[in-house]
């Protein structure tokens, strides 16, 4: 083999093992979820970007999460910038169709950093339909919606996760606002 044919080995390889994380992350989902949307409907999405925000990997179950999984992760990467602090088992939650390009906001996004040491490689994204956000209707759909507010609690990228535990106050004001709390 010469130099380029390693090239190519090279990268194939690390692609595989990019796409096979993204799956990964979405095997641990079905089996921790306990939502018959992401069980059997599978009504959900795993996604890995670098730290520029470009796709490493997505696990495509729903094809649509692909741009929002760009979207979504962008606008969180903007909003560590403002606030000037991101650090390892930060999480945001992210559902906003006009700040964050969720396709819905029954649709919602976990959005964490990866890091090496001290330095942000990435994000990992997975984006999941929720039985229950809230809002005027049942299954995370409000046809008789007229505007977002009787669709669905709307979270417009709001840490939700700091040192890798969900604050305890914003899941108190989930279970508040939600007609299914707990598992279903």
């Amino acid at each position: 083999m010469n130099r380029r044919d390693d090239d190519i080995l090279g990268a194939e390889i690390h692609r595989k093992a990019l796409a096979n994380l993204t799956n990964e992350m979405a095997i641990a989902l079905r089996r921790t979820s306990g939502s018959p949307i992401v069980v059997e409907a599978m009504d959900f999405s795993t996604c890995l970007l670098d730290a520029d925000l470009e796709h490493l990997g997505f696990a495509a179950y729903v094809l649509f999460h692909l741009g929002t999984s760009l979207l979504g992760t962008r606008f969180v990467a903007e909003r560590v910038k403002e606030i000037g602090e991101v650090r390892p088992g930060d999480g945001w939650i992210v559902n906003d169709p006009y700040d964050a390009g969720a396709a819905h906001q029954g649709d919602v996004a976990v959005i964490m950093p990866m890091f090496h040491r001290a330095e942000l490689l990435g994000w990992g994204f997975v984006n999941m339909h929720m039985l229950d956000m809230g809002g005027g209707g049942l299954s995370g759909i409000a046809p008789g919606a007229h505007d977002v507010y009787a669709e669905c609690l709307r979270f417009p990228a709001v840490r939700m996760i700091r040192d890798g535990k969900l604050e305890r106050e914003w899941e108190q004001f989930i279970r508040a606002n939600v007609r299914a709390p707990g598992p279903v």
